[in-house]
């Protein structure tokens, strides 16, 4: 391994000397960059900070801010990458039809091939997390012992090569998967905001690479059946709406700010809460407001009481509450 211990800022810290309509591709250390970014309009921009930590793997650090981006480069083979969202959420478009939304901690898995012509949707116009590049043709752990040392070396950190290359010959799709407790808690030393030291981000490999053996193969599924993706969608839609209850939002908004249709929005909701989009944020509204009726006793006026709902019309908010509870809102507050 290299003996120059460098450092890699926060790229998100970077981001406001950046240019809109730009992308900077900062390297650290000696290998270029093997992938172009290239923005959508002039109203995104993006920092990354790549750094070979070993024959064959680059860390990358990256921020984005803006709506929309979309990647070109050569469908590289052998190379297995792993992205990690530290913050934002995103929707990445890959070849052939899979569609990665991650949240928070969310992990996605999938060959370089995957994504050589894809776009990516930023829901909340801001996302950051880091990347790591592993081209399964080149790795090598101690570049100065022979390979069958590096594989005693591997197989003593519990780390199997050959799993590894039956891991990538595996990801036919792109993969996606839930926040994991003990994934999390390796990353973690990389999610700092102060600049890393390479040797952290070498000993978060060997961590990274040993919970990559573990992985059950059999359990990757396509995107398209992917409860992971699904469930942070879901997640990100109630979480949306929940914000928005006092606002005159729309199911559309909600979908757009998601990256999704709203047909895709309501077939979520027609899954997990057996009710469209758009009667999950009424029963949202009428919730609030009979607890805004039980906790101020009253004290709001039916028009108050309906603007802090969403509801520009008083009178179609006392129907609603009627229809749903069987009093109107008068009533109840006597």
């Amino acid at each position: 391994m290299a003996t120059t211990d460098y450092s890699i800022p926060d790229p998100a810290a970077a981001l406001a000397q950046i240019a809109w309509g730009q992308a900077n591709f900062i390297k650290v250390g000696p290998e270029p960059r093997p992938q172009v970014l290239a923005l959508a309009d002039a109203h995104s921009r993006a920092c990354f900070y790549d750094l070979s930590i070993c024959p064959g793997v680059i860390w990358s650090r990256f921020a984005l801010e803006g709506r929309q981006f979309s990647f070109d480069h050569r469908p590289c083979t052998g190379i297995l990458d792993f992205y990690y969202l530290t913050s934002g959420c995103s929707n990445w478009s890959h070849h052939p039809g899979d569609s990665i939304y991650l949240t928070p901690h969310c992990w996605s898995l999938h060959q370089r091939s995957s994504c050589a012509h894809s776009a990516l949707t930023l829901p909340l116009e801001s996302a950051s997390g880091m990347s790591f590049s592993l081209n399964l043709k080149e790795l090598s752990l101690s570049p100065t012992l022979p390979f069958k040392m590096q594989l005693k070396l591997a197989y003593q950190l519990g780390i199997d090569l050959k799993r590894l290359q039956a891991l990538y010959q595996g990801c036919h799709h792109s993969h996606c998967f839930a926040p994991d407790a003990s994934l999390r808690a390796i990353m973690h030393a990389l999610s700092a905001t102060t600049p890393i030291k390479a040797s952290q981000a070498r000993l978060t490999l060997l961590n990274l690479l040993h919970f990559l053996c573990q992985l059950d193969l059999t359990a990757l599924r396509p995107l398209s059946t992917s409860k992971a993706s699904k469930q942070s969608i879901f997640a990100a839609a109630e979480d949306y709406l929940q914000a928005h209850l006092a606002q005159d939002v729309a199911i559309k908004d909600a979908a757009a700010h998601l990256g999704i249709s709203v047909s895709a929005l309501n077939a979520y909701f027609k899954r997990s809460r057996a009710m469209t989009a758009a009667n999950y944020l009424r029963e949202l509204r009428l919730t609030k407001a009979r607890q805004l009726l039980q906790t101020t006793k009253g004290k709001l006026s039916i028009a108050a009481l309906a603007a802090q709902c969403g509801y520009k019309n008083h009178s179609k908010f006392s129907a609603a509450f009627k229809q749903r509870f069987g009093q109107s809102p008068s009533d109840y507050k006597a």
